[in-house]
């Protein structure tokens, strides 16, 4: 891609495309019609003044043409300017963004908010005051006039200040104006036009170009407002679930009054007449309207009803009750004034067509695609409720055919099943015990009353069991077609577990080349088996160093090169493990039974058989960052901690738990340790090899290796012991030594794909280390958010220092707090960075190479996503992984990062603009936003607990997740890790 065309690219994603934020809102909020005609022919702003002035007598301005109002007429010319604007102006508005962005704190959780301000600003720049200027703007005036009222005014929602310190507000959320309410207001015009400055004078009265610098003079206390209250009631099982209590209420009175008719028979009777049968029957379709009545009554309670959605509801409302009268009132004229006339049974078969179509289009249709569509209607009013909150990515038509193949299977088997397993089966006992009455009854207490009724009130009794059972047939369908699915699709795309083992591995050195390796670019220097063996030994040395393989299994597993002919050439032999899973014959132990190494290497092996993209050049993959939020989860385990017996009952320590969870690994460690300890004494001039040393001996010596890892108290080898236990619990350690694979699996790709590297620089190991470390730092970034790196005590200092010394190129972000400069004021807080290669002040500490004002402390609300908040500014690159302080990864799995971002499906763009007018419908298809990943739950063997949360990311978050992610219903599959930067950034 040229840089012109990537230029293009970018002002598209950010600011002008057809899925930008910026542009979905300007549209929403009609700003188009304030900049292309003003603000007195907006018709958001006339619904405002018309509400103002009810009653009064005004002379209504000629409205603009229906040409000019038209959304399709306002994209045309957006793409016109878009599509005329020069390469500088683009880059302006990019960079302005991404400014405005960087230093928006608690704003970026706003998205539109920050459109608005984006706006403002960009007008402002493009005016002559502007443009005019010889003074710059003073230093910090968008944080100080447009950032810090809005954070003050979030701020002081949640906390108030009692005794110079900020105690949160004992305040529920449906009194308290969060992040959604303030964003929400920027939506719609009627909510830019409360924007009001301190001399009463409306933000949007202003022209455009000078809204800017008004900012600092609105008081956002009396602009924003409730927009949903957040109660805490079981309506928002009615709510959110009225479909499915419609479908199945609705469905059980079908049925049950169908089979029940000697309830509504007349007296003395067993059968009912033929009108009344259909009707009461039909009044199913009662039931049903009776249910969505009540959610919408209960949906008012939820939305204030000076907002926007109240007018929805109670047009909806009316015509519920409208379809209440057709499905119900026959009814009652049937069963209180005419039972069997000819107008009566015309009246319940109507009754029961119209009951059946309605209980189908309220089982079917959401409650905002009725009377009056906000979803796909063509009225600008709710264009805001299309692109925020039902803005679905289009299915695939076989997705859709699935999706809707999965649910009427699920529900033409249950309604089978509960016809004739459920209702059926009660027939029988409805005909007798209706009317029964049980004689000779006396009670001391209740008379003859209960004991009489004993029949109605057990019939009772059965109708809610019945109903109950109803419901939950329904999951258990569910489960078993959804189960089915899930593993249909598994093997579409080839990865069952029912996969043949000899398959699997005998192909795999060819499936490493072909989706590991091989690029389209690649020049081919080298056999396959060259490659392949670099790429191999590099994930089994990596399995060696962390004690998952012995010695000798890494022996058995490894690439050698061996003498090829009487020429002294030389070949290299591949590990009989690929070929030997299908031989009988061959009875080599590859790995310890159940092992770690083999778990992780099956699995490897087996995703290699699905389908993935074509990895492109390492020097033209793009830049990603991981981002680790870390607040007080552990960085490194203590000596004290490991070998401290946890209780005095148990008297086990943490080390002899983890010996007895991973034994083979501890086997592993301990031999390691050993020869490196033997190593050290030889080196130091001791004699391993004493003649009077006898066996025994020999034995007593290796007990304290066996049992705590070391002989010696040495840092050294302490810090082994406590590396070897923190790799096995859920560390930051961890987390940090697993993701930064990243760095060294670019590295083997980079050298495996670019030999000519290696010539270049011949012998020379440390240049050629440079030249792949330089790569690496250029495609990959790690960053730890450690709010609380600056107040860390002295253990959490010296481990902290530790990462950064392991892994120079790992980045901390932080919050650096300053007193205040002058008595009364706050702390001034910033957000700084340090890596390991940060110069190290004469106090220990890092001297930050960033630092960046915020408006006061940025942990309002939930810690961890204000945690990664603040550190966001700092990542780089296309693409953002997000990461828990207790995950792990694996080298081979880092080797497919390649191919992981190719699922974002933005290898290959388009050459043509995405703003010319035949062009821009290469740009039309939603981008891939957000991408899971199965995980492994490594702590599923430490008890009941790691069982359930293992069985759970295998059932929800695997099995169920691959067939929901295909059919619509989950946006993800798996674990959420990967996210488009800009998707974020906007």
């Amino acid at each position: 891609m040229s840089p012109n065309q990537a230029l293009l690219t970018l002002h598209a994603d950010y600011i002008g495309g057809e899925h930008a934020n910026y542009r979905k809102w300007y549209f929403a909020a009609q700003l188009d019609l304030d900049d292309a005609i003003g603000t007195t022919n907006n018709p958001g702003l006339a619904r405002v003044r018309s509400v103002a002035r009810r009653g009064k007598k005004n002379v209504q301005t000629k409205a603009a043409t229906a040409q000019e109002k038209s959304l399709e007429s306002a994209t045309t010319r957006w793409r016109t300017a878009m599509n005329n604007m020069s390469q500088y102006d683009r880059l302006r508005q990019v960079a302005l963004y991404l400014l405005c962005w960087g230093e928006a704190a608690q704003v970026r959780f706003m998205p539109e908010c920050l459109c608005f301000i984006f706006k403002c600003a960009d007008d402002y720049y493009r005016s002559p005051e502007c443009q005019n200027r010889v003074d710059a703007v003073p230093e910090g005036l968008y944080l100080r006039s447009v950032v810090k009222p809005l954070y003050k005014f979030l701020r002081d929602q949640g906390y108030e200040v009692i005794d110079g310190k900020f105690l949160r507000r004992e305040k529920d959320h449906d009194k308290t104006i969060g992040y959604d309410d303030v964003n929400q207001l920027f939506w719609y015009p009627e909510g830019i036009s409360r924007i009001v400055l301190t001399d009463k004078t409306r933000l949007v009265d202003i022209p455009p170009a000078q809204r800017f610098m008004k900012l600092d003079r609105v008081d956002w206390t009396k602009v924003f407002f409730k927009t949903y209250l957040e109660k805490r009631s079981f309506f928002h099982l009615l709510v959110n679930f009225n479909r499915i209590w419609v479908i199945h209420i609705s469905i059980f009175w079908f049925y049950t009054a169908y089979n029940s008719p000697s309830v509504y028979a007349v007296r003395g009777t067993t059968q009912p007449t033929t009108p009344m049968f259909w009707s009461m029957t039909a009044l199913g379709g009662a039931v049903a309207t009776l249910i969505m009545i009540a959610a919408t009554l209960a949906e008012f309670s939820y939305i204030p009803t000076t907002w926007n959605n109240t007018s929805h509801l109670t047009r909806r409302l009316i015509f519920l009750l409208v379809i209440l009268g057709i499905t119900g009132g026959p009814s009652v004229y049937i069963a209180a004034f005419n039972q069997s006339g000819q107008v009566s049974l015309i009246l319940g078969i109507v009754q029961f067509a119209c009951s059946v179509i309605a209980t189908a289009a309220f089982s079917i249709l959401p409650s905002g695609r009725m009377f009056g569509d906000r979803v796909a209607g063509k009225s600008r009013k709710y264009l805001a409720n299309q692109t925020f909150t039902a803005s679905y990515p289009k299915l695939p038509r076989a997705n859709r055919a699935a999706s809707m193949l999965l649910w009427v299977l699920i529900f033409g088997c249950k309604l089978t099943e509960s016809y004739f397993f459920l209702t059926l089966s009660f027939r029988d006992p409805i005909r007798v015990m209706v009317g029964m009455k049980v004689q000779n009854c006396t009670d001391r207490y209740f008379g003859n009353a209960l004991c009489t009724n004993q029949a109605a009130f057990t019939l009772a009794v059965m109708y809610v069991m019945d109903l109950t059972l109803f419901f939950l047939d329904t999951f258990l369908w569910y489960v078993i077609w959804n189960t089915i699915f899930s593993i249909a699709r598994s093997f579409s795309l080839g990865m069952s577990i029912w996969t043949p083992w000899k398959d699997i591995f005998a192909r795999l050195p060819k499936r490493i080349y072909a989706k590991v390796i091989a690029t389209g670019d690649m020049e081919v220097k080298y056999k396959p088996k060259v490659l392949v063996s670099q790429v191999w030994n590099a994930v089994i040395i990596s399995m060696y160093r962390e004690h998952l393989l012995s010695i000798d299994h890494v022996q058995r597993l490894l690439y050698h090169q061996v003498q090829a002919d009487a020429h002294n050439k030389r070949t290299l032999r591949a590990p009989s493990f690929f070929i030997s899973q299908g031989d009988k014959g061959v009875k080599t132990e590859f790995f310890p039974r159940g092992s770690e190494a083999e778990r992780r290497i099956s699995f490897f092996a087996q995703s290699l058989t699905t389908a993935m993209p074509e990895p492109i050049p390492v020097d033209s993959m793009p830049t990603f960052t991981v981002l680790v939020p870390h607040y007080s989860e552990k960085i490194l385990l203590s000596l004290r901690e490991i070998i401290r017996e946890e209780d005095q009952n148990t008297r086990v320590t943490l080390l002899e738990y983890l010996k007895q969870l991973h034994p083979i690994e501890w086997d592993n460690f301990v031999k390691d340790t050993k020869i490196l300890a033997e190593e050290s004494n030889m080196f130091n001039g001791g004699n391993p090899f004493g003649a009077d040393e006898k066996d025994g001996s020999k034995q007593a010596d290796d007990i304290p290796f066996y049992t705590v890892g070391f002989k010696s108290a040495a840092p050294e080898y302490t810090l082994r012991t406590r590396i070897w236990a923190s790799l096995r619990a859920q560390t930051l350690y961890r987390t940090v030594s697993g993701f930064m694979n990243y760095s060294k699996a670019i590295k083997l790709l980079y050298r495996v794909e670019n030999p000519e590297v290696v010539q270049l620089f011949g012998g020379n190991t440390d240049q050629l280390e440079r030249e792949l470390d330089r790569m690496a730092r250029r495609k990959f970034k790690f960053v730890v958010s450690m709010q609380r790196y600056s107040k860390f005590n002295k253990e959490e200092h010296e481990n902290a220092e530790f990462l950064l010394r392991a892994y120079p190129d790992l980045q901390i972000a932080y919050l650096d707090e300053e007193p205040p400069r002058k008595d009364g004021q706050e702390a001034r807080i910033f957000s700084a960075l340090v890596d390991g290669h940060s110069e190290i002040l004469p106090n220990g500490r890092r001297r930050p190479k960033f630092r960046i004002e915020l408006p006061g402390n940025p942990i309002l609300g939930d810690g961890k996503s204000d945690n990664q908040n603040h550190a966001i500014v700092f990542y780089r690159g296309e693409y953002l992984q997000l990461i828990d302080a207790n995950q792990d990864n694996y080298l081979e799995e880092c080797l497919k990062i390649r191919n992981v971002l190719g699922e974002f499906e933005e290898y290959k763009v388009s050459n043509q603009s995405p703003y010319a007018a035949t062009g821009h419908q290469a740009f039309t298809k939603f981008p891939v936003a957000i991408l899971g990943a199965r995980e492994y739950i490594f702590s599923e063997n430490i008890g009941i607990l790691g069982d359930i949360a293992a069985g759970k990311e295998q059932t929800f978050g695997t099995l169920a997740a691959r067939s929901l992610s295909y059919i619509g219903g989950k946006l993800h599959y798996g674990h959420v890790s990967h996210y488009l930067s800009n998707m974020i950034g906007c």
